[in-house]
């Protein structure tokens, strides 16, 4: 029965991962849900008296075959959402939040990758200028900017250093 539940499992396993990229964290989740499905369990995960040998040696299987990578999907993820969404380190690691990464693990991939969150900064100014306008000096122009610019997770002494810099331009 363990070898056709492990078998069980790690087949779910490639087929979760063949639709999208899983931190070691959201495999467990889905793994325990599966293993519930499996025994017939109506009953949450958190009260079944789950065989956590049989997901952990699936986990450990997938981390040996480089399937589940924990700082290669941090260093996609954190690659597309610059990209993509001009978005600034607390705005990723705010994304990150429910996949199980720790702030350790976070901080050392993104001091890895090259990123320059003034560049970032200037993308998202621009993505701003093309959605909302022109930037006119107006105080509530200024105060929706900082807006847009924080909710990106961009770093306040940044923002308000560039909403100076836009200041002595004018």
């Amino acid at each position: 029965m363990a070898t056709d539940l492990y078998s069980r499992l790690m087949n779910y396993a490639f087929n979760a991962l063949s639709r999208r990229a899983l931190t070691e964290f959201e495999m467990r989740d889905k793994l325990l849900k599966r293993y519930a499905k499996i025994q017939g369990s109506s009953g949450s995960t958190s009260e079944l008296s789950v065989d956590q040998d049989i997901i952990a040696d699936v986990c450990s299987r997938l981390r040996e075959l480089n399937l589940i990578n924990d700082e290669k999907y941090l260093e996609n993820f954190i690659s597309t959402k610059t990209n993509l969404q001009a978005i600034g380190k607390f705005g990723v690691f705010n994304k990150l939040r429910g996949k199980g990464i720790s702030k350790e693990i976070f901080d050392r991939v993104w001091e890895s990758s090259d990123i320059s969150e003034s560049a970032i900064l200037d993308r998202a100014c621009e993505d701003f200028e093309r959605k909302k306008g022109a930037i006119n000096g107006s105080q509530k122009q200024k105060e929706r900017l900082m807006r847009y610019l924080a909710a990106r997770g961009l770093p306040p002494a940044l923002i308000y250093k560039k909403i100076r810099e836009g200041l002595q331009e004018e």
